[in-house]
């Protein structure tokens, strides 16, 4: 494994989570898993356990969509594993985005909503 390169995913199904999970582990990055009860963390929360201060918190009954956080990774890392990604065949993740200076103190639910709302507005 390569220290500090990590790639946070929620992944509701099964055998996509697998799959992602093994390419994460032949590409030599920690795999980690994101639950619905982590709506509310921040992301660096999710790092490094430590509180990133005042929060956005999301509405109830909200449910987290299928995503990845890639995190400690060079671009040229992100993209060498994406076209690893495709080239295994594994059903795309429309919600993809790296760690920066800008989110980590982002809630997952402030993410999620960024990155949809980036996601609509490309197509």
């Amino acid at each position: 494994m390569r220290p500090g390169a990590q790639v946070f995913l929620h992944i509701p199904d099964k055998n996509k989570l697998d799959r992602i999970s093994k390419l994460c582990e032949k590409s030599g990055y920690s795999c980690r898993r994101i639950q619905n009860a982590d709506v509310n963390r921040t992301i660096l929360e999710l790092i490094s356990g430590q509180s990133a201060g005042k929060k956005v918190s999301a509405p109830p009954l909200y449910f987290l969509p299928e995503m990845m956080i890639f995190q400690g990774l060079a671009d040229k890392e992100v993209h060498q594993f994406l076209e690893a990604y495709r080239a295994e065949g594994i059903p795309t993740v429309d919600l993809k985005a790296v760690v920066t200076p800008w989110n980590f103190t982002w809630t997952l639910y402030e993410l999620a909503e960024h990155l949809k709302e980036e996601h609509r507005s490309m197509h």
